[in-house]
Formats: C-alpha cells, structure tokens, sequence
C-alpha cells in the first residue's frame, strides 16, 4: 500500500470533509455531484491520498453549509470571539462541556467566504490550509462577527434549488439544537418548543409565498416578512478564471 505523504494538518482537513458529509447524512455520489467533482476525487480527498485545494474547500462550504473556520482548522474560536464581543457568553448560550452538541450547532456557520473577492484573488490550486492561513482567515472572522447568529450566504439566479434546502435545513437544525438544549436545561419538554417553533416557520413560509405570488395578505402582516430576510443580495460575479462557481 503505498504511504500517505501528506503532513498531519491535510489529513486532518480531508477527513473532516468525510465526518461533515456523515454529519449531514450525504452520499459521495449526491456529495460530489453538488461540487462538480468525480466520486471517485471526493473518495481520494476523504481518504487524505489528495490534498484539499482552495477551490473545492469553499465550493462544499458554500454548498452544504460548513464552517470555513472549522474545515480549516477543526476550531470555532472565531465563533466564540464574536458572540463574547456581542454580549453573548459563549458558556450562556452553548455548553463548552459539550463538545458534541457544539459541534452539531458550530459546523453549519459558514459565512460564504467563496462570494468574498479575496477569495476570487487565490490561485485555484492552493492548498486550502494555506489559503485559510495566509488569507482567509482574516475575512472568516470579521464576517462571522456579524453573522455570527445563524450561517450567512448570498444566493443568486445561478444556485441550484438544492443550495436555499440546505441553508434552510442547516438553519432549522442548529435552531432545534439550541431549543432543545435550553429546554433541557429548563426541565422543559422540547418537543414543546418545537411545536412553537414549527408554527412560526409556517406562518413565515406562509407570508413568504403570498407575497411572492402576489396574493392578498391580512393586516399588517406583511409587514413580518423585513426579518425573514435569512439571503444576502445577489453576489457579484468572479472575473473569468479564478475560484467562482
């Protein structure tokens, strides 16, 4: 079998791209269809026989909703920081005890670092590691210092109608992750909560469909829809040849 040359940090790195595509419950095959890549070079980069370019690493962020920050660095100190800076403990509000539920809140906060020109700047065949490093990181956490309530991604004509299911999934799941853990903090049945918290989707969905179709609305509640806003405008399109979609 031949040996694995790639230093410790890059395999690292690939094998969290297979844990978050576990996580999430995704095939290679829907996987690496949703990224434009062969199965074949999605089982190569688990496998760590490939090293991650920079390319590829922000196409599945952006795509399945994964922190930039935590596929760099297996980390979420830049999470931490924003919510400490905002007046939010980070202790208040996840437990740091708890590294399995932090995980399953903390790896969805992408902040769409692909749509960032800097990003559009990075030679394609950079090693993600590097790129993070020297570059990125810089514009992960002043981002994430806004964004740091729920994931943030900028959605255009060209997105595929599976990228808005994903951020709404990755979206409802980190809020019932949160509802449940203080519930349970509370003595509190979550399911509960989740029945709250499912009716408000469903009106939020409701107001959102007859407003985009037009379709009267009752009172004022139009006027719920300003913080629905969960997209960011359209992004500007990437000069030719470089990183983009």
């Amino acid at each position: 079998m031949r040996k694995n040359q790639h230093p410790k940090r890059e395999l690292e790195i690939c094998h969290r791209i297979r844990e978050s595509r576990e996580l999430l419950d995704l095939s290679q095959a829907r996987c690496a269809r949703e990224i434009g890549l062969e199965r074949s070079t999605l089982t190569n980069l688990e496998l760590g026989r490939t090293a991650l370019r920079c390319d590829v690493a922000l196409r599945y962020c952006r795509q399945f909703i994964i922190s930039e920050e935590w596929l760099a660095t297996g980390q979420f100190r830049a999470v931490r920081a924003a919510l400490d800076r905002s007046g939010i403990t980070y202790e208040a509000t996840w437990p740091s005890n708890d590294p399995v539920l932090v995980k399953k809140i903390m790896f969805r906060q992408c902040v769409d670092l692909l749509s960032e020109p800097a990003a559009w700047q990075l030679p394609r065949t950079e090693l993600f590691s590097a790129a993070y490093d020297r570059v990125l990181a810089t514009h992960y956490s002043k981002l994430v210092a806004v964004h740091f309530a729920r994931p943030r991604l900028r959605i255009n004509d060209a997105d595929m109608p599976a990228m808005a299911m994903n951020l709404l999934n990755a979206v409802n799941e980190r809020v019932i992750e949160i509802l449940n853990y203080h519930a349970m903090q509370a003595g509190v049945d979550p399911r509960s909560l989740w029945g709250v918290y499912s009716k408000h989707m469903l009106e939020c969905s409701d107001l959102a469909f007859k407003k985009l179709m037009h379709l009267p609305q009752w009172g004022d509640a139009g006027m719920a829809l300003e913080w629905l806003r969960t997209v960011e405008p359209e992004r500007p399109e990437p000069p030719q040849g470089i990183i983009g979609l």
